[in-house]
């Protein structure tokens, strides 16, 4: 809560609601303080974050923006994209046509934007840790922590300053960090269910649908 008040400032402030887990947490408690609050998402026309994220933003009732994209126009966005990145990383470009196009459409109406990315890592939300032995989560998640500026904080970074908005990374504030990492990783990763500690702490704000899709 802390982490997202210090970054609210005059109130003009919008979120990118994927209707995942970490978005959902970050705009729930942002739309607690912001009046007539924007939310935003991508994608194909049906897609699943489509879906939940225009339910999320029905609970929430933020003022909300979907963009959805034909498969044409990926690919004519593609070299912008590219241009923005600086880089030809498949992976990156990949996961940033999507979110470039959400970052066009917030600069339309909000200079600064919450985003959820952090949440993953330091609460083990990727389907491969599954796989490690219990007593190597913890590590892995540390070295994907520290690598995160040349992953999804690149996205975020040079997607969002494409168009001169300024995104608000919470899940990362230097005090969240410092407790997540205190956090027993069996409490993260517990019964086959990821982020389980997260999706227990804000249960109380986001419908159980949205919580365990």
């Amino acid at each position: 809560t802390d982490a997202v008040d210090s970054c609210i400032g005059d109130g003009y402030v919008g979120a990118w609601l994927s209707g995942g887990l970490d978005s959902c947490v970050i705009s729930s408690l942002a739309s607690r303080r912001v009046k007539n609050m924007h939310t935003f998402v991508g994608g194909v026309p049906g897609a699943p974050d489509v879906v939940y994220a225009r339910e999320m933003a029905d609970h929430l009732q933020t003022r909300h923006h979907e963009v959805l994209v034909k498969p044409e126009e990926v690919l004519k966005i593609l070299p912008e994209v590219i241009y923005h990145l600086e880089s030809f990383d498949a992976l990156l470009v990949r996961s940033s046509i999507m979110n470039y196009l959400v970052a066009r459409e917030t600069a339309q109406y909000v200079p600064a934007v919450f985003s959820g990315e952090g949440g993953d890592e330091l609460f083990a939300g990727y389907e491969y840790l599954k796989q490690l032995d219990p007593g190597d989560i913890q590590v892995e998640l540390v070295d994907i922590i520290q690598r995160l500026h040349n992953t999804a904080l690149q996205r975020v970074d040079r997607c969002a300053a494409a168009f001169s908005v300024t995104p608000h990374v919470c899940f990362l504030d230097p005090r969240v960090v410092s407790f997540a990492l205190r956090i027993p990783s069996e409490y993260k990763l517990r019964g086959g269910v990821e982020k389980w500690i997260l999706r227990r702490s804000v249960a109380d704000l986001i419908p159980s649908h949205v919580l365990n899709r």
